[in-house]
């Protein structure tokens, strides 16, 4: 019981902490304060340095333990990416290479690349009819979502 109330003493003084810390006032031109407009130059003149009104969207970064599995599989899976893309996945006359961060079929996101993956690739989708072989859905192999999502990462990982 004593450890109970020692607790609760702590977390209610941890809280009165944080509520209590100091907030930094926003600065001239801080345009995180909502409904603030950034300040403007000499003049009133509007400041060329703000903000673009959309962010630039960013890529999601590969999981290395996602791209590690899919590296595996890359190599080893029933469908064998390896054997038409090359151990490295630099490409053969079976298939293209992989590391260019160039994708045909994908946008290139890792979701992207796992629909292809997943989807496969016809021989008249094909992007060179100098590849003999179209890419069967999921390498012709049982892989699950989860496996072509790792296979994406680590071909994504290949080009970053």
């Amino acid at each position: 019981m004593k450890s109970s109330i020692a607790t609760l003493s702590l977390l209610a003084a941890l809280a009165a902490c944080s509520e209590s810390e100091p907030k930094n006032p926003p600065q001239d031109g801080d345009s995180s304060t909502p409904g603030k407009a950034p300040h403007n130059g000499p003049n009133n003149a509007p400041n060329n340095e703000q903000e673009p009104d959309q962010p630039a969207v960013q890529q999601p970064a590969t999981d290395p333990t996602r791209a590690d599995q899919g590296r595996i599989l890359f190599a080893v899976s029933p469908g064998n990416c390896a054997k038409c893309h090359t151990p490295d996945a630099t490409g053969s006359d079976r298939a293209p290479n992989l590391t260019t961060g160039n994708f045909s079929h994908s946008d290139g996101s890792i979701q992207g690349i796992q629909q292809v993956i997943i989807a496969g690739v016809s021989k008249d989708e094909l992007s060179s009819q100098e590849y003999p072989f179209a890419m069967n859905p999921r390498g012709n192999s049982n892989l699950t979502d989860q496996q072509c999502l790792d296979l994406a990462h680590y071909v994504k990982s290949l080009s970053q």
